[in-house]
């Protein structure tokens, strides 16, 4: 447990420290993503590393030949920027996993480094982007409807109030409500931050990949303190129209600011953030 609150420390710390996102190439739960594809330690988690935030154990791996059978013995690397510079390569193949000692399921990743030759088995946290120190250097491509198993839904047995939504996460969520025959679209912003804006604070802008906005300059934000003591949960529940669904459904969010809060969203998210809310107008089409 007191592992567990250490690394919650760190990562709100980071998420305060590098509020314009990260440049790592982290798909959470999404591991079979990395199959295949070649990456290189990012510049951004040299930062991370100046404040404290450590990745996950790289293990270096040494194959010892007994009665024509491959032993593998690993050692750990214990500076992960000791692969700087080279470019490595993540095996084709599914990745074992392994539960640590609160039950949860771990991965370990097998790459290579290119120009070394030598072999080595990240232990992956599908959990914190701040332990992964890659950045994917290989295009990612992702069907349309890759994230649509997703998508959830709800009946009010009592007032037959509809919802169709995507999965809760730490930065948007959108949701479609229908109720006496009409349908409502709602975003939801969410951010952590360790400064106290202004309360009652109005204001939201969301700004896309292409550097155009969605402005809610009556937005309220609805602040709490969050149970890490000096950080605040900041939160926009907007409700959008046809035109702003139709630049939703067409671009990529990049980031967005709660009054004073700003957040930044990674290149991955993005994209599945983008083919997420796509499922979900769809599906009540």
């Amino acid at each position: 447990m007191k592992k567990q609150i250490l690394t919650l420390v760190f990562i709100l710390f980071a998420i305060s420290a590098f509020s314009q996102g990260s440049n790592t190439s982290f798909y959470g739960k999404y591991v079979d993503m990395y199959r295949g594809k070649k990456g290189i330690i990012s510049t951004e988690y040299e930062k991370y590393q100046s404040v404290g935030i450590q990745s996950r154990p790289i293990l270096e791996i040494t194959n010892v030949i007994k009665k024509k059978k491959t032993v593998l013995d690993t050692v750990v690397l214990e500076n992960p920027l000791e692969l700087i510079g080279d470019t490595v390569l993540f095996d084709d193949r599914n990745f074992d996993t392994r539960k640590d000692i609160f039950g949860s399921i771990k991965y370990q990743i097998p790459f290579k480094s290119i120009k070394t030759g030598k072999s080595y088995i990240l232990d992956y946290n599908d959990i914190s982007v701040y332990e992964f120190p890659f950045n994917i250097i290989d295009p990612l491509s992702i069907p349309d409807d890759f994230f649509c198993s997703e998508i959830r839904k709800s009946e009010d047995e009592f007032t037959g109030k509809k919802k169709i939504f995507t999965p809760p996460s730490d930065d948007i969520d959108f949701e479609i409500v229908t109720a006496e025959g009409k349908q409502f679209c709602f975003m939801t912003l969410n951010a952590v931050d360790n400064s106290l804006g202004s309360l009652g604070g109005k204001g939201v802008i969301v700004l896309f990949q292409d550097g155009t906005k969605l402005t809610f300059p009556d937005e309220k934000i609805m602040t709490n303190q969050t149970s890490m003591t000096g950080y605040y949960s900041y939160l926009a529940v907007i409700r959008i129209n046809e035109e702003d669904i139709k630049n939703l459904q067409s671009k990529k969010i990049k980031g967005f600011r709660l009054n004073v809060i700003d957040k930044m969203i990674t290149d991955f998210d993005a994209t599945r953030y983008n083919l997420l809310f796509k499922c979900l107008t769809r599906r009540v089409n």
